[in-house]
């Protein structure tokens, strides 16, 4: 799993290092109304993977790539199957964000930041938000991170021409070999540990 070499500097400190709030914001299966192989566990804990690679390999701005980390870890939870759906967005807002809003607020997460994370959550299925939206680089980096999980759905998943972060692009075969190797992953902290390890 070779990151890219432009960015394995600054992604492999991230990773030596990662920041203390990821720890307290591991989902568990039961979490999931539909704990799915696709849409569960091991694809959220990529996608959580995928913000903090993607934000810090950008430079984004810590408070933007914790508030999607914490839409990252919630955005799938309210789904009820693995099929197309435009709904599990708003109602994971409505029932997994409640549940969830504590712990975001623990990590330093602001009130304000609750209502983006929102946004970003109920439209991650949805057609974007506007640029101009307060929420849309919430949502923007939230969608880049899951799309580039897509090869777990097949080698030509992913249409790098729907990526919103032109760096985004350049992660993609570190997101497929990600996928093939790290398929079944229950923590992130495993995750990390896989990446960095090179096992």
């Amino acid at each position: 799993m070779e990151l890219p070499i432009e960015y394995r500097d600054v992604v492999h400190n991230t990773l030596m290092n990662p920041p203390v709030w990821t720890t307290a914001l591991q989902p568990v299966w039961a979490d999931f109304d539909h704990p799915s192989e696709y849409h569960g566990l091991w694809h959220t804990n990529r996608v959580m993977f995928h913000v903090l690679v993607l934000g810090h390999a950008a430079g984004m701005d810590q408070a933007l790539i914790r508030r999607t980390y914490c839409a990252a870890v919630i955005h799938d939870q309210a789904r009820t199957h693995d099929g197309w759906c435009e709904k599990h967005g708003a109602w994971t807002r409505a029932t997994k964000l409640p549940r969830w809003t504590e712990r975001f607020l623990k990590v330093g997460v602001t009130d304000d930041e609750v209502d983006l994370i929102a946004d970003a959550v109920e439209h991650h299925c949805l057609d974007d938000l506007p640029k101009d939206h307060r929420a849309y680089p919430t949502l923007a980096l939230l969608k880049d991170a899951d799309a580039l999980d897509r090869y777990r759905l097949g080698e030509n998943a992913l249409d790098l021409r729907f990526l919103r972060h032109k760096h985004a692009r350049t992660f993609a075969p570190f997101a497929e070999s990600l996928v093939r190797r790290c398929w079944k992953v229950e923590r992130m902290d495993e995750l990390i540990t896989r990446v960095t390890s090179g096992t």
